[in-house]
């Protein structure tokens, strides 16, 4: 009989202690913030437990011995008060194991009793908080009675001691990485404004460069031998594309610091297409052919002309860099169905390494083909296409091998306008009828 009420009484037990650690559990993973994680940790433990305060004291960065975050079951509210009357308390964390003080007043590494005697504690059990092998502080529990924590209790206060200390592990963690997120805003912002400010000081002299080789090449500051205006063609060729560059990084910085706004209006597809190829239509340095194609019934739709431009312009132009012989093809197409518009700009150049397709769109990302190729930029301009994309509604996919070519497919939602007629067929070019310039 005695047996099955020792048993009884032992089930009670075991009962009682996984209900205080499934409470404390739930206690300190409803919140990431440490604070409150070590209130509501202490609230309930003793809430659950026989014991008169617990203390949480933790090592602070850099630091050798813990300090007194929190404290509950205390008169006094002086954590720094509680701080000195626990200094025996180091070695738990020192040690990593748990270190128990039957009477405080009789025990020789006791120093300071004045707290501890006012408070009336006369018992001390410190168990260490361990995540990840290292030792975050320790867990104090004190009583008013001369008690023995025995092995079972030491084992069971440690196990909530470890409930604890990850917890706090996982706040702190967070907490640094808040900071380091904030770290790294400040250090953009920062470049951002640097680079705006390198940019528009560069742009007071390649103004005057840009100037006067126009002037050289117009004949306004006399005559040149050929290899004098072949070299001043270069110098201005080389101004124009620096002051591209310029205009890249400035826009980027602006994209950055304000809140950018869709401008929708009625965008002729026709028109705003025959424009863009317009833009194209000079003899390019390379063996490269610019093939457009797109039906003769494309409708006008709601959009951001401006962005749009700007959209296919990088795209455009990206493809070009990066082909040194073969084909870009535009091709473009309305999906009446889901009010899309579908563009397609593919090419034959270096392709993309398939490590890299995930980055490509990142702030200064350029492409490393291995081709041994410089193709110049900054790696702004796919950053500003997603940029945009995103501000549209309208999503890019990529398909590329290295060596092989790329082909980026955007589709755009573009409501059509009110006013949309299919132009006159007189007007327009056959479908798929190629525009392009070949070198050779």
């Amino acid at each position: 009989m005695a047996r099955q009420q020792k048993a009884a009484e032992e089930i009670r037990r075991q009962r009682e202690r996984l209900e205080v650690l499934h409470q404390v559990n739930l206690s300190v993973t409803s919140t990431i913030d440490k604070a409150e994680i070590l209130a509501s940790f202490l609230e309930m433990a003793l809430m659950y437990l026989p014991y008169a305060a617990a203390i949480v004291r933790l090592k602070s960065t850099g630091a050798d011995v813990p300090e007194t975050v929190a404290a509950r079951g205390l008169k006094t509210k002086a954590l720094d008060a509680v701080k000195k009357s626990l200094d025996f308390t180091d070695r738990v964390v020192a040690e990593q194991r748990p270190v128990q003080v039957r009477n405080v007043f009789t025990d020789r590494q006791v120093q300071n009793l004045d707290l501890l005697e006012g408070e009336g504690l006369v018992t001390s059990l410190g168990v260490p908080l361990v995540a990840n092998n290292k030792a975050l502080g320790c867990l104090v529990f004190l009583t008013r009675e001369e008690h023995e924590f025995n092995e079972e209790e030491i084992d069971f206060l440690s196990t909530l001691a470890g409930q604890a200390a990850i917890a706090i592990h996982h706040s702190e963690l967070y907490d640094r990485s808040q900071q380091q997120a904030e770290e790294l805003i400040d250090a953009h912002k920062i470049k951002d404004e640097f680079l705006k400010v390198v940019s528009t000081q560069l742009k007071t002299p390649l103004n005057v460069i840009t100037g006067y080789s126009d002037m050289f090449l117009q004949g306004l500051l006399g005559e040149m031998t050929a290899i004098q205006e072949k070299a001043i063609e270069t110098v201005a060729r080389q101004s124009k594309e620096l002051h591209g560059l310029i205009n890249t990084v400035l826009q980027v910085s602006s994209m950055e610091a304000e809140t950018l706004q869709v401008d929708l209006h009625e965008v002729n597809l026709w028109e705003f297409l025959s424009e863009l190829r317009a833009f194209y239509d000079y003899p390019f340095a390379k063996d490269v052919k610019l093939v457009w194609n797109y039906p003769a019934d494309l409708p006008s739709v709601q959009g951001d002309r401006a962005k749009l431009k700007r959209i296919l312009e990088n795209l455009i132009g990206n493809a070009l860099k990066f082909t040194e012989h073969g084909t870009v093809t535009v091709l473009v197409r309305y999906l009446a169905d889901k009010k899309v518009l579908e563009f397609r700009i593919s090419d034959t150049g270096v392709g993309i390494p398939r490590e890299q397709i995930s980055t490509i769109f990142e702030k200064f990302r350029q492409v490393s083909a291995h081709t041994g190729m410089e193709h110049g930029g900054v790696g702004l301009g796919l950053y500003i296409v997603k940029k945009y994309l995103d501000l549209l509604g309208g999503t890019i996919q990529v398909e590329s091998r290295a060596g092989a070519g790329s082909t980026f497919v955007l589709r755009i939602p573009a409501p059509l306008h009110s006013s949309s007629t299919a132009h006159e067929q007189l007007l327009l070019p056959t479908a798929g009828e190629t525009f392009g310039a070949d070198s050779r």
